[in-house]
């Protein structure tokens, strides 16, 4: 989808410059980064992540302290300070060579883990969460020990089976492996050879690793900005195997950092590598022509347009970030800089680099003017709302340096900050795309686990909205392939939205496939445009565990209709248990009949009850029949017993329907056996579940349907 570009923003909107100030003490974080130096790798690291790891809705920040110092983890207190609770947490890891560590969800339980990286023969660590920021250590178990140096990592769904997958970048230990791929309990495996990476990235001097969708085909694609010549594109083919874009468009000579992000909002991922600008009069000659900015064309091959965007200066570039800090629907960038020993000598200094988009392409350097002006060793940075107050602040990590927390003092433009929670084990949505439309324009954001060098953003989405103070709307492609629509989303405030998960969501139809001893029914699916104009969309199927399965694109002129026969509906095995369509004007309504013949509509969603027992009165058997479904929405397995009930009330025990019924699980009984008119039958599941009543008239009756039947036992609706 290509999107309105938003070069038309009036220049007084985007002249209203953020303004920082340094309060890095006033908020608890006075720590530093320390070590003995000796050797030239010691000079490249560092590292700082941030993520909320005890769930209270405050971003936190996890710390590397150096060798001769200890890791922290700052816990967001809500009030503008930070307390260390790295010692009770258990991840107070002292006396290394710590590097690049990262948050991620990697066994699906809804809480970030913490994977931390390693120079000199310091072992790689890993911490599983057991909840509300309690760590354990799991390095060995998880299958991501290693002692080769490990600088950078980032996370996603590289093979889009559900969980999160894990790169990590090591500059010249070439024969460390780059990709471990997640089985789905957060243990890894070693996929250099299956995924092409090993081959690709043989001789590539990796730093800082981004997985993004660069081509728009939903598969996250590899950004690797690397040393010496060597930054790579490398595209997902879609069977978990990569290869190689990489062209001499990607001319960055020292890639170092890295940033992704729509700068120019015309619906495409862009990327930034900060690399070496020479300074004026430098003390030695070295190769060294700046940054790259690259232009995503729209099918994941790009353009340097540096030069023209004016961010090619930036001294010796290390950690960067895409970020609206002035809040005008623009993406602006920030850097930081430096380098030590011989061959730094003339980097020393280096001042920080804050590039302000101004919507036409191109960007206005302001570090000083806004208040931020660092000049240490600058490594790790960090974008974030650490205070709530709806722009984005600046925390830097600084290689044997100090750790630096710069707030923004905001602008009066408005803004919106999402958090995702997808179903499944990707719990943070890593790779689902959102667009937000305001006026007529529209902005794109996809959620990552990325790294801007040694440190990585939160996983959280945030827009700036400029002078649009009217309810925006907001569509999500998640990771499952999924998409939801959300209107009239009131600006100005922080929100969490959740995917739609095991259970039908609002607006969705069941459509359960039928089965009975003699053979199936025919399955059709009925789509009705009730809108006054044309209607285009994506019909969407889910299994009954919510995982989704596939889509059917169609597009109704107003008043039409169309009917999706068995080729469409049947095509997903066991299959689609949830149907759903964009935009609501349009209406699903399942048909079902015991032959291609006889099929005509049946909504059966209002039926739909969760209860233990689903009592109801048998029709005449001679035309019509009984078919009675359950699903088991969790969490553990149900029985499912069928009893005849008396006039007296007294019940007779008559079957076991359902010995094994799983979680997510559904099954159809066609009850002829005990079909007596007038009869009172009652199914009783060992727990709650859904049941769901469809009465069907005979092949070859005058008018076969299929509908439901109301239960004699009405609790509650399923959910």
């Amino acid at each position: 989808m290509r999107c309105v570009p938003l070069f038309l923003l009036s220049s007084l909107i985007w002249a209203q410059n953020p303004h920082f100030t340094e309060v890095t003490q006033a908020a608890g974080l006075n720590f530093q980064h320390q070590y003995v130096q000796t050797k030239e790798a010691f000079l490249m690291m560092g590292g700082i992540a941030c993520a909320d790891v005890n769930g209270d809705g405050w971003l936190d920040l996890y710390v590397l302290g150096g060798a001769s110092g200890h890791n922290a983890l700052f816990l967001n207190q809500g009030d503008g300070t930070f307390v260390d609770g790295a010692e009770a947490a258990g991840v107070a890891l002292g006396g290394r060579h710590d590097c690049g560590p990262l948050f991620f969800d990697a066994n699906g339980d809804g809480w970030v883990d913490l994977f931390v990286g390693g120079l000199d023969k310091t072992p790689t660590r890993f911490f599983r969460n057991t909840g509300a920021g309690a760590f354990v250590e799991e390095t060995q178990a998880s299958g991501l020990l290693t002692t080769a140096d490990t600088f950078s990592a980032a996370a996603a769904d590289i093979d889009r089976d559900g969980d999160l997958d894990l790169f990590t970048s090591h500059w010249g230990a070439f024969s460390a492996t780059k990709l471990m791929r997640n089985d789905g309990s957060g243990h890894f495996e070693a996929a250099d050879d299956v995924s092409g990476l090993g081959a690709l990235l043989a001789k590539v001097y990796t730093f800082t690793p981004n997985f993004a969708d660069i081509n728009g085909d939903s598969w996250p694609d590899l950004l690797v900005s690397s040393d010496f010549h060597s930054s790579q594109v490398l595209l997902n083919q879609g069977n978990g195997s990569f290869k190689s874009l990489t062209n001499s468009v990607i001319s960055d000579e020292n890639g170092m950092g890295g940033a992704v992000g729509d700068f120019d909002n015309d619906g495409d991922l862009d990327w930034f590598v900060t690399s070496i600008s020479l300074p004026e009069d430098p003390a030695q000659v070295i190769q060294a022509s700046g940054n790259r900015l690259y232009r995503n064309l729209g099918n994941g091959q790009f353009a340097d347009v540096t030069e023209t965007a004016g961010v090619r200066s930036g001294y010796w570039g290390w950690g960067t970030s895409f970020a609206d800090f002035n809040n005008d629907g623009v993406l602006d960038l920030v850097m930081i800089n430096g380098f030590a020993g011989a061959v730094g000598q003339p980097f020393q200094d280096d001042p920080s680099r804050l590039f302000l988009g101004k919507g036409d392409g191109t960007f206005e350097e302001i570090a000083q003017s806004a208040g931020f002006i660092e000049r240490f060793q600058g490594r790790g940075l960090v974008c974030f709302d650490y205070d709530g107050d709806g722009d984005l602040d600046i925390v830097t990590h600084n290689n044997n340096g100090p750790l630096r927390l710069y707030r923004n003092d905001g602008s009066p433009n408005h803004w919106l900050g999402l958090e995702l929670q997808a179903s499944g084990k990707n719990t943070k949505a890593i790779g689902a795309r959102v667009s937000l439309t305001a006026n007529g324009k529209t902005q794109i954001r996809e959620q990552r686990a990325g790294n801007n060098y040694v440190s990585s953003d939160p996983s959280r989405l945030h827009f700036g909205l400029g002078q649009q103070a009217d309810p925006v709307s907001i569509e999500i492609q998640w990771p499952s392939g999924r998409r939801t629509f959300h209107e009239n989303i009131a600006v100005d405030q922080q929100l969490r939205i959740s995917e739609p998960g095991a259970n039908c969501a609002a607006g969705t139809r069941w459509l359960p496939h039928l089965t009975r001893p003699d053979g199936g029914f025919v399955t059709s699916l009925l789509v009705m445009n009730g809108a006054e104009q044309t209607i285009q969309g994506d019909i969407q199927f889910f299994s009954a565990s919510g995982q989704f399965l596939g889509n059917w694109g169609v597009k109704l002129d107003p008043g039409a209709s169309e009917v999706l026969g068995p080729q469409t509906v049947q095509a997903f095995p066991e299959a689609a248990y949830c149907a759903w369509i964009a935009p609501p004007e349009a209406q699903l309504v399942g048909s079902f009949a015991a032959d291609s013949s006889s099929a005509m509509a049946a909504d059966f969603q209002a039926s739909a009850q969760t209860t233990e027992r689903f009592r109801w009165r048998v029709a005449d058997p001679t035309v019509a029949f009984d078919g009675i479904v359950a699903l088991n929405p969790g969490p553990t397995v149900v029985t499912v017993d069928l009893y005849r009930v008396e006039a007296d009330g007294t019940r007779t025990y008559l079957a076991q329907l359902s010995g094994n019924l799983e979680k997510g699980t559904k099954f159809l009984s066609v009850l002829d056996a005990w079909a007596e008119s007038g009869t009172q039958l009652e199914a009783v599941g060992s727990q709650p579940i859904c049941w769901l009543l469809l009465r069907g008239t005979r092949p070859g009756s005058a008018v076969p349907v299929l509908f439901q039947v109301p239960p004699l036992i009405d609790d509650s609706n399923c959910p």
